[in-house]
């Protein structure tokens, strides 16, 4: 499936509220940072893809007790932040950001056995890491670690950046 991800400038609420509507229709998932889930868009809250900080959980408490989805940050705090989602709204789906990088499969790994269920791998638009790292080799040597260790049918790995045509899809 597809997903529509952050907007690489910030939108309007005309604009986020048409993008909500195609997810609608497509019935994919639009992201949205926390504080562009306004009452307007409650028509579609079940296709929205709540982006926000762990830390920021108690702040938006009224948004992840009817989001359906939500992703974190890159934080030290993703593990932490996805028990507290799940005390607010048990049925609450979670995803950890995580930026590719060299031994990314690592922090990867570690997330696997603190009980993410989803992972975003996350590009740039060339399909690279900031230390050069490819998302195809990120994917790969990721995919391979959690097999070895036995969780990667615990594991949703999500990827983006630099995937322009289903060709580019591994």
């Amino acid at each position: 499936p597809m997903i529509f991800g952050l907007m690489p400038f910030h939108p309007g609420q005309t604009a986020i509220t048409s993008l909500a509507l195609a997810a609608s229709k497509l019935t994919t998932y639009l992201t949205i940072p926390a504080e562009k889930a306004t009452e307007k868009l409650w028509d579609y809250y079940s296709n929205l893809l709540i982006h926000l900080k762990p830390d920021e959980i108690q702040k938006y408490r009224d948004i992840v007790e009817w989001a359906t989805i939500i992703e974190f940050d890159p934080s030290e705090n993703q593990i932490k932040g996805i028990a507290l989602a799940r005390e607010i709204n048990p049925n609450v789906l979670t995803v950890i950001n995580v930026p590719i990088s060299k031994n990314v499969e690592r922090k990867i790994l570690k997330l696997a056995r603190g009980g993410a269920e989803t992972i975003h791998l996350g590009a740039d638009i060339h399909g690279r890491g900031k230390d050069g790292t490819t998302l195809l080799e990120s994917l790969q040597t990721s995919h391979s670690l959690l097999v070895e260790e036995g969780l990667r049918d615990r594991v949703t790995l999500v990827a983006s950046g630099g995937i322009a045509a289903a060709e580019h899809v591994p």
